[in-house]
């Protein structure tokens, strides 16, 4: 996989997951009144702002290197630089 499809693949990946995380979430506007989570057992009471920071993000993020980790041990050629391409229209030449 080029280094070009290899970028345009994990961003339709995680723009695939931010949108299902909105939709299993409710929407946008839920998120600010979001009081808890279920867990089935027990049961988190969180903010809206805790539950997208402490809850959300970091499930997002550990399935995302999940994810990455399961496409390099299938041998896709994927490294920091995929994970870094939105950076590349903000660099710049010294001088």
């Amino acid at each position: 996989m080029a280094a070009e499809s290899t970028a345009s693949f994990f961003f339709a990946f995680q723009l695939k997951l931010v949108r299902r995380c909105v939709r299993i979430t409710g929407g946008y506007r839920t998120l600010a009144i979001k009081k808890g989570v279920d867990l089935g057992q027990i049961y988190i009471e969180l903010s809206g702002n805790d539950y997208v920071n402490e809850f959300l993000l970091p499930n997002f993020y550990f399935h995302l290197v999940t994810a990455y980790d399961i496409l390099r041990m299938a041998g896709v050629p994927i490294g920091k630089r995929d994970y870094m391409m939105h950076l590349v229209p903000l660099i710049k030449n010294k001088g």
